[in-house]
């Protein structure tokens, strides 16, 4: 099983619709694994990075609202920015690391852009 990163977006009455995915563009979130090794290894739990949304992938599928955007982008640039210690602690190299990391990138960009929009990592 994979995991995928995709753009919502919310709706007035509350509930969220999944958009489609862009042609062409990778929504690998990475392997059902990463969803415990590469987002909250102990590894880059000891390199001191403020993550609080990734980590919550562990435990649950993160439905990033509108709000929640920059505090992902953030978690996000901070994993990029230390890959190359990031990635060892992980299992993975440092190219799948900044592929996965790359796609949630690419997905924030695109929720910016919807009305509403959101990531979910699922």
């Amino acid at each position: 099983m994979s995991l995928c990163v995709d753009v919502f977006v919310r709706l007035s009455d509350g509930s969220s619709t999944v958009l489609d995915g862009v042609p062409g563009v990778s929504d690998s979130a990475g392997s059902e694994m990463t969803r415990h090794t590469l987002r909250w290894s102990p590894g880059v739990a000891e390199l001191g990075l403020d993550l609080r949304l990734l980590p919550t992938l562990a435990r649950a599928d993160p439905w990033v609202g509108p709000e929640e955007l920059d505090g992902l982008a953030v978690e996000c640039a901070a994993i990029r920015g230390d890959i190359a210690a990031v990635a060892p602690t992980t299992g993975y190299g440092e190219e799948y690391v900044a592929d996965r990391i790359g796609n949630i990138v690419a997905a924030i960009e695109r929720a910016r852009g919807v009305e509403g929009g959101g990531v979910v990592i699922w």
